[in-house]
């Protein structure tokens, strides 16, 4: 539970509310850092954590639509990762099919394909090199 309590900690100065509430108490904080550290969290060993990481980072998504592509390279850099877990990819994959879209965010749907065929690529090179 202490991990699962990290991960809302993590994801909590991402919503608007919380951010602002740090503001006015004068405490700092690094927004990509606390991006990377809540996509490194997909790839916990306790499922537990990693599915709350997936629920906050959708959460996120969902309360700043702006930062969808961010977060989506976020992802990817996760995915593409040496010696990442088949669990961690699972759980960015996850991820990507969460992320909605709207006629407005081509670049956002371009992206996504175009990390999907990557992946898959990988994927089956991985399988081909066994």
């Amino acid at each position: 539970d202490r991990d699962v309590t990290g991960v809302q900690t993590c994801a909590l100065p991402i919503s608007s509310r919380c951010a602002k509430k740090m503001q006015i108490f004068g405490i700092g904080f690094n927004l990509q850092t606390l991006l990377e550290v809540l996509v490194n969290k997909l790839g916990d060993p306790v499922k537990k954590v990693a599915s709350k990481a997936l629920f906050h980072l959708s959460e996120v998504v969902r309360e700043h639509p702006l930062m969808k592509l961010i977060v989506v390279q976020e992802v990817e850099r996760l995915l593409f990762r040496n010696n990442i877990g088949k669990k961690a990819q699972y759980y960015g994959i996850c991820f990507l099919n969460i992320v909605s879209l709207n006629h407005a965010e081509a670049q956002l749907a371009l992206k996504l394909v175009t990390v999907y065929l990557a992946f898959f690529k990988a994927c089956v090179k991985t399988v081909k090199s066994i």
